[in-house]
């Protein structure tokens, strides 16, 4: 009855193993969809990463990387469990093994016997358990090392999705703004071209003066255009950055400003120490981390030639027929168990473990001075981005001062014009500087806002 039992479950387990079921069951990737519109209704910058974070696949294969190193780490955790495996084997014995036995009595001749049955069935089960492998800690710490080497690349993607997605937006306010001063050139270039109709109507105005003002007009009208040309593409650039795989079908409104985004103007703060600053980089972190990989490999290969020691146990049944009828259970099976305690010594390897050993030191060393050279580089790379921010915040409070400068000379010059002072000419050349003094402006916020997102990758703030 044991028997019975033991090869019943031994041929269902069998069954379960088999891997078409259970990859059959493995769940598909989920497709990407496009971005609903409803999402982009007013959009702002946290939301825009917020997207970028949800639709960039090539960002979420990060997150993916970081599940297949724990996975890893979990594969190598239960290598040092108690491994059970299942076997049978089933042999048609074409030509059994011959026995040659010399003769017992005086002038007796050599007997072949043959051993064995024509069939014959094997069956059972084999109980592994390691009880000493000397490479099981470092290889478990680096299985954690790479966990955090995965955790750190995701930082990096997310550092530089951030800054890609954030130039994005700031370009698309950018021109946002220029469209909304374009609209607002057009609508002061009617008023100035109806006004000097009227006057030439009057008699107070030449042709010259009607043809310019005509001019200046289907200018400001080409601006405008333009302006909402180049709208459209630094939206559908930014839709790109976010994932939608239809970024010139979807439409997108922003819901912040230049204004809003650049706040107050104020100096940068004072500057940290080198070391410091280089902790909190990614890139730093991630050389640290290839020097600890380094070590823990050079410590495993020098574990790898100390003895190991499993213990081994094996339960079976063997069964020998005339005929292939082994499901006839009335017929007699044999058992047939062991426990063996196998201990493991390499003794020579041909110089591998020399060679490897070596090759992890200079891994470690080539990390330790790629350390060393990034820590130049933050040196050099702070003082660069503190100086550059501190000169886009003095160009844009300069530039702000020349817009208030050239809105209140328009509106001198049209008052001087309206009371017979000044010619056109000179309202015109008011106009022209304003609209010049906008864009100026407009581009100094922008670079200010740039200088200030490079500021906080170089000091390790931007996450």
């Amino acid at each position: 009855m044991l028997v019975r039992l033991f090869l019943a479950g031994l041929w269902a387990g069998l069954g379960l193993l088999c891997p078409s079921a259970a990859l059959a069951q493995t769940p598909a990737a989920p497709p990407m969809v496009a971005l609903p519109p409803a999402a982009l209704g007013s959009l702002n910058l946290e939301q825009a990463l917020t997207l970028a974070r949800q639709q960039r696949t090539d960002f979420r294969n990060y997150s993916v990387d970081e599940q297949l190193a724990a996975q890893r780490t979990r594969q190598e955790q239960a290598a040092f469990r108690p491994q059970l495996n299942a076997s049978a084997d089933v042999r048609a014995n074409t030509q059994r093994q011959v026995i040659v036995l010399p003769g017992f009595a005086p002038g007796e001749g050599e007997r072949a016997l043959r051993s064995g049955q024509p069939y014959q069935l094997g069956a059972g089960v084999t109980l592994t358990q390691k009880l000493y492998d000397p490479t099981r800690r470092p290889l478990l710490a680096q299985r954690r090392l790479d966990e955090q080497v995965a955790a750190n690349a995701t930082a990096q993607a997310r550092i530089d999705l951030t800054e890609t997605v954030s130039s994005a937006y700031y370009a698309a306010l950018l021109y946002q703004a220029k469209l909304d001063f374009a609209g607002q050139d057009v609508a002061r270039a009617e008023s100035a071209y109806r006004d000097a109709q009227t006057r030439m109507a009057q008699q107070q105005a030449l042709k010259t003066e009607v043809s310019q003002a005509r001019f200046n007009l289907d200018n400001a009208c080409l601006a405008q255009e333009r302006a909402a040309a180049d709208l459209r593409t630094a939206q559908v650039n930014l839709l790109s950055q976010l994932g939608d795989p239809t970024p010139e079908r979807t439409p997108v409104s922003l819901g912040q400003s230049l204004a809003q985004l650049t706040g107050e103007l104020t100096a940068p703060p004072a500057p940290e120490g080198v070391d410091t600053v280089a902790t909190r980089r990614v890139e730093y972190r991630a050389e640290q981390l290839r020097e600890q990989l380094a070590r823990a490999a050079e410590q495993q290969n020098r574990r790898r030639y100390l003895p190991s020691a499993d213990l081994v146990g094996y339960f079976g049944t063997q069964a020998f027929r005339e005929r292939f009828d082994f499901y006839d259970f009335n017929q007699r099976y044999y058992g047939y168990s062991y426990v063996a305690l196998q201990l493991n010594l390499p003794l020579f390897d041909g110089g591998s473990k020399r060679a490897q050993i070596q090759q992890n030191r200079l891994t470690a060393q080539r990390s330790r001075n790629a350390q060393t050279s990034l820590r130049r580089t933050v040196a050099y790379e702070l003082t660069d981005a503190r100086t550059q921010l501190d000169l886009s915040r003095r160009n844009a409070a300069l530039q702000q001062q020349n817009l208030a400068v050239a809105e209140e000379a328009l509106t001198v010059a049209q008052v001087r014009r309206r009371n017979g002072l000044v010619l056109e000419q000179e309202v015109v050349t008011a106009r022209t500087t304003l609209s010049q003094a906008r864009r100026d402006y407009l581009q100094a916020l922008n670079d200010w806002l740039v200088d200030r997102l490079e500021y906080q990758r170089v000091t390790g703030q931007l996450k």
